[in-house]
């Protein structure tokens, strides 16, 4: 494993509050606690990525009638979480 690195940022205090309190929850030490929510973070954001490239990926194959058709209301189910994740990582 590589050496951990250090850094050195300014953040507002009441995220700072947040952070320390979700680190008090979990028993950690803040520096863990922002190791943990980027991984979080980055994870679900490449997560969405993913989703978004099959459903591009099915609709392609779709429009080549190689996979059976969506209805209208589940691609809007999609959109709708997909929508709601994006929402709930940029509000973190």
């Amino acid at each position: 494993m590589e050496k951990l690195k250090r850094i050195s940022l300014n953040i507002d205090p009441v995220l700072l509050e947040a952070i320390d309190a979700y680190a008090d929850k979990l028993h950690i030490a803040r520096s863990s606690a922002f190791s943990v929510i980027i991984s979080q973070y980055l994870a679900g954001q490449k997560g969405l990525s993913t989703l978004s490239d099959l459903l591009a990926l099915y609709k392609e194959q779709q429009q080549k009638d190689l996979v059976p058709p969506v209805t209208e209301s589940e691609i809007t189910d999609c959109s709708r979480i997909m929508e709601e994740a994006e929402d709930f990582y940029s509000g973190l």
